[in-house]
């Protein structure tokens, strides 16, 4: 299990893929991703970590089966950082008595 092969399946990748896997997973859960939120949101930056020792598990022919997939996520990604640079005013914020929070924000012309 401790062997890293060069050819054919890795152990030790597919068990480090799997180990990100469980974390991301393990920080899934409701009393985690409510009261540690940043605890949830910086361990699934290790989707990278999972993604990257799955190829390297399976090789590249299998992967291929899910890399188009992942490549439109990271797309996705991009395009969303690139639109929340844009910065907004904030006119004003109210809590509803159904405990909604409702938020104005200035339009441009």
């Amino acid at each position: 299990m401790l062997k890293w092969e060069n050819t054919g399946v890795s152990n030790v990748a597919g068990e480090i893929s799997l180990l990100a896997g469980l974390i991301l997973w393990a920080t899934t859960f409701p009393r985690i991703r409510r009261k540690m939120f940043e605890l949830f949101f910086y361990t699934h930056h290790l989707y990278i970590v999972f993604v990257f020792f799955f190829v390297l598990h399976v090789g590249i022919s299998y992967s291929s089966i899910m890399l188009p997939g992942f490549f439109l996520f990271v797309i996705d990604r991009f395009l969303r950082f690139l639109q929340s640079r844009r910065s907004v005013r904030l006119l004003s914020a109210r809590v509803l008595p159904c405990q909604t929070v409702e938020l104005n924000f200035s339009k441009t012309k």
